[in-house]
């Protein structure tokens, strides 16, 4: 895939990409089950569940020569819209925690509403102040730095697409961060709908969520979730960090044009989760 043959030529990463038909999902004693999730404006977020996206996973990663796609070069790579131009987001009450949640059996609805229960509660009954985007204490990047990470995603630096994306750089670095006027859209109401266009919860065979919640509330949920995984219900992985990052995809300013993207260190959480499933085996 051309994105693979990016990471590994411009960052030095390599992507393991596999694709896997649905049919030899299905059968295997679960479904992939598609939801749409809507947030402002109209922009929806897709929601898996059934477990068919996890068997999915583990077979392609125990058969990678059966299922795993190739990198493929090309000059071009369409990534129109995606960028990563604000700084960290530092929490505001104290940690940003990301977290993993995965019910052991079914049903599992009573699982994951009992959770978002008991955090709905620590929250004072409102789940949104978790929200990590705090858009008081967002700053945008340097130019430097933004057409630094800009021409990563480029093989050419005189390409069209790239003369292009530099304009409209110097455009919102102009906006966002030196504060000039814009002339097409409202700054600040795009600014304050960022964090009603953040995926900050997700659902995908597991819950996903990026937090911005105290120490006291960071132990309550810690213990909580360790009293439902010794008890057999759940497994989970949480990580803790002082700042949040976002990679926003932008259409037009518009609500319903944008979505942006917020972790927290999913990856770190995802490692205590599966030496828990490992141990269960």
């Amino acid at each position: 895939m051309r994105l693979a043959s990016l990471s590994r030529i411009q960052f030095g990463m390599e992507l393991r990409v596999g694709r896997i038909r649905i049919g030899d999902v299905a059968g295997k004693d679960c479904a992939i089950e598609v939801a749409k999730h809507e947030l402002p404006g109209g922009k929806t977020m897709a929601v898996f569940r059934g477990g068919g996206l996890t068997e999915a996973e583990r077979l392609i990663k125990g058969d990678p020569a059966k299922y795993s796609v190739g990198a493929e070069h090309h000059d071009y790579l369409e990534l129109a819209g995606l960028s990563c131009r604000w700084n960290a987001i530092p929490n505001q009450r104290g940690r940003i925690v990301s977290l993993l949640v995965q019910a052991r059996s079914e049903p599992a609805a009573p699982v994951y509403n009992a959770f978002l229960s008991e955090l709905n509660r620590l929250f004072d009954g409102e789940l949104e102040k978790a929200n990590p985007v705090n858009i008081a204490g967002m700053s945008y990047k340097p130019l430097r730095a933004i057409l630094a990470d800009e021409r990563r995603y480029h093989s050419s630096r005189f390409s069209l697409g790239y003369l292009k994306r530099v304009i409209e750089i110097l455009a919102t670095v102009a906006i966002f961060k030196h504060g000039f006027p814009a002339l097409f859209f409202n700054r600040k109401r795009y600014a304050e709908s960022m964090r009603v266009h953040a995926d900050h919860r997700k659902f995908d065979d597991m819950l996903r969520m990026v937090i911005d919640c105290s120490e006291e509330q960071q132990a309550a949920i810690e213990a909580c979730l360790d009293a439902a995984y010794k008890r057999g219900e759940a497994f989970y992985g949480l990580h803790a960090s002082e700042e949040a990052l976002m990679t926003c995809y932008v259409q037009g300013v518009n609500d319903g044009q944008h979505i942006h993207f917020i972790d927290g260190g999913y990856a770190m959480a995802a490692k205590q989760l599966k030496a828990q499933i490992k141990a269960a085996e």
